[in-house]
């Protein structure tokens, strides 16, 4: 939503990744009289599918997109990211390794902003944070938790709402960072089209803070 200028890059990293997805689903929500669907055209090889959708909201889109899945893994990303090549070879490989449900990786600001991992961030444990960008998982883990939560269709803890009810259905969630992708951030588009910034931030003087969603998910 907004973000034809990121898109590319996303595509084109998980074009060059050493363990390529059997599909990539793309749901775009920008207006009809906006869409570029020539962009898609460039990714025949990627096997893109995409969901014309013109209800807005971020969990009615990945929700739109995890009931037309096809694998038995799912891995969630962002339009506005670049994963490493290996991202998602190093997220199904400790996966199985640990025996673990799901497999959320680590991002790193762009260049030219130096940023080291905090040092309880550098090794893989059980995971008290979940990323809704960067995360591998069963279909089986997400059709038990019950996909994403419609109220946060326009406001911010939605990954934060389905991993807590993951770890309620039973689900070993892992903390991997040796799965990295780097996330831009995009200043426009997503969710910003709602007036949403950060989770953790003011949105504006004349905005409520915290953000309704989060006062909902506490």
């Amino acid at each position: 939503l907004g973000r034809y200028s990121y898109l590319p890059s996303a595509l084109n990293s998980l074009s060059a990744q050493t363990m390529r997805p059997d599909e990539v689903l793309v749901v775009d929500q920008n207006p009809p009289e906006l869409r570029q669907p020539e962009l898609y055209e460039e990714y025949r090889d990627l096997n893109v599918r995409v969901i014309w959708l013109e209800e807005r909201g971020q969990s009615v889109a990945r929700n739109a997109a995890l009931a037309e899945a096809q694998g038995d893994y799912v891995f969630l990303f962002e339009d506005d990211a670049v994963g490493d090549p290996d991202l998602i070879e190093q997220h199904y490989t400790w996966l199985h390794r640990y025996g673990a449900h799901v497999s959320t990786g680590v991002s790193i600001p762009p260049p030219p902003i130096e940023y080291t991992l905090p040092e309880e961030f550098r090794f893989p444990r059980v995971a008290q944070t979940f990323s809704s960008g960067n995360s591998l998982l069963t279909r089986e883990a997400l059709r038990l938790a019950g996909g994403f939560d419609r109220n946060y269709d326009h406001g911010v803890n939605a990954d934060m709402d389905l991993g807590t009810r993951l770890y309620l259905a039973g689900a070993l969630i892992l903390h991997n960072p040796h799965a990295a992708m780097i996330h831009y951030k995009a200043p426009m588009g997503g969710l910003r089209v709602y007036g949403h910034w950060w989770a953790h931030s003011n949105v504006g003087m004349f905005r409520p803070f915290p953000p309704p969603t989060q006062v909902y998910y506490m």
